[in-house]
């Protein structure tokens, strides 16, 4: 039973649920309207499975969870939150003696992190800078526990050992207390508070020569660091996630936009192609193809806004390296077309740029049905392990559709270049240099694979 309910109770952490909104941003609201709603409903249900494991062993605990559950759901979650997590806080507290204390304790700290505030981009930086500080700590707190040296000269290293960590701990408590807003303490707060309690309660009790019951409060301290890093990464986590997904959804409209006025361009310069007298424009298409010289600018802006959001995610590998190369092309269309190049040439990489948008988009939209299925951030890993790794703004599997569509696009390229070159409409320089701007593209696509495979998303054979 204690197996099965801590399994439930480790699927519950992993599906955090989001803050009271707070946010100024409408965007940003709307997306935690959303989260709340998804997060609360898979809370509940989760409370719904515990009430089922406890349906013959204890069926008044089950019944209990049944009543909170059903209360709370009737509550508006977006308006009252305060009113729905007394709802669950109740059911509870009603199965506290049917769980086991660890059980209880995961349960009650998601239900904690139901009502958090949320956190500006500021407040979540100094969030991590308070994780990172505990996790150094709890590792140093964990060799504490585990020196049990008991001859005097030790006891008297230990203590002043633990008193260092103490002090380090207090200042890390100290910050914590003038980062709440009005007095409030901010997550993991309380528990490091506890644990600067039992560092102190150690020192005394190797001070009077006593080992074991030092080793009890030192164990009981790493126990309380372990605490503070996991509340701490939850936040962040529900943060990091909220943000990632308005970011993604971004991208995601500005390539679209790109993509439709892509294809308007495209249409209307093999339309202006096709209104030639011999060689010649008329004036009227002339200034046209001036017009469309400077939309593809103004695509190639756009797409650097993109990658500039990319970028500063710091999470994509194979991404950043295709809006780059996007970005060329479309300094190259825009070129080519100011200097009344708008032929087959011009149109080819046209069609080329719509191809690579229209990759990226299905990849992107194949992760946004994926978020929807399951909307919850994966649970961080062990304290002592550091801090967890962000979740991607692009999944692994969107990065390998990626590459696969940039070898199709060169090999693409490739023909057509050789098919135009032997066909005498690309003169020979102008075939070389694209030869040379096709090499390079390839050279690129092994460097991002080899990229991926160190990421462990991809295992190439040794050469």
């Amino acid at each position: 039973m204690t197996r099965r309910l801590t399994f439930v109770c480790v699927c519950l952490a992993a599906a955090c649920p989001a803050a009271l909104l707070g946010a100024d941003d409408p965007t940003e609201l709307a997306y935690r309207q959303k989260f709340i709603h998804q997060q609360f409903a898979k809370l509940t249900r989760t409370m719904l499975d515990v009430a089922d494991l406890l349906a013959e062993s204890d069926p008044a605990a089950a019944a209990a969870i049944r009543k909170a559950v059903a209360e709370a759901r009737k509550a508006d979650v977006a308006a009252n939150m305060r009113k729905v997590a007394k709802h669950l806080d109740g059911g509870l507290a009603a199965v506290a003696g049917a769980v086991e204390k660890d059980v209880l304790a995961d349960l009650r700290r998601v239900l904690k992190l139901l009502q958090e505030d949320a956190r500006t981009a500021a407040e979540v930086a100094t969030l991590r800078k308070f994780r990172e500080d505990l996790t150094s700590i709890g590792k140093r707190q964990k060799a504490h526990a585990e020196d049990q040296a008991a001859t005097p000269r030790h006891l008297d290293r230990r203590r002043a050992g633990q008193r260092t960590t103490a002090e380090r701990t207090g200042k890390v408590l100290r910050d914590m207390e003038n980062a709440g807003k009005d007095g409030a303490p901010i997550p993991g707060q309380e528990s490091v508070q506890q644990a600067v309690k039992d560092m102190d309660l150690a020192i005394g009790e190797l001070r009077r020569r006593q080992p074991e019951p030092a080793h009890k409060k030192q164990v009981e301290a790493s126990g309380h660091i372990d605490e503070a890093v996991r509340e701490i990464s939850d936040v962040i986590g529900r943060e990091d996630k909220i943000r990632r997904d308005m970011t993604a959804a971004r991208i995601e409209r500005m390539l679209r936009e790109a993509l439709e006025a892509q294809r308007r361009i495209t249409a209307s310069t093999a339309e202006t192609f096709a209104r030639r007298t011999g060689e010649r424009y008329s004036r009227k298409d002339v200034i046209e193809l001036v017009k469309l010289s400077d939309g593809e600018g103004a695509l190639a802006a756009t797409v650097g806004k993109v990658l500039a959001l990319v970028k500063t995610d710091g999470t994509a590998t194979v991404f950043p390296a295709v809006l780059e190369e996007v970005r060329v092309d479309l300094k190259d269309v825009q070129k080519r077309l100011g200097e009344r190049l708008a032929g087959r040439v011009t149109q080819g990489v046209q069609k080329q740029i719509e191809q690579t948008l229209a990759s990226m988009l299905s990849a992107l939209a194949a992760d946004t049905r994926r978020r929807r299925k399951d909307p919850t951030t994966p649970p961080p890993p062990p304290p002592g392990d550091g801090a967890p790794p962000p979740p991607p703004l692009v999944s692994v599997l969107a990065e390998l559709k990626m590459l696969r569509a940039m070898q199709a696009e060169i090999k693409a390229r490739t023909v057509a270049l050789n098919a135009g070159a032997k066909a005498g409409r690309i003169a020979p320089a102008d075939a070389k240099a694209r030869h040379g701007k096709i090499a390079r593209r390839e050279a690129k696509l092994v460097e991002l694979t080899r990229a991926l495979d160190r990421k462990g998303a991809v295992r190439l054979d040794p050469p």
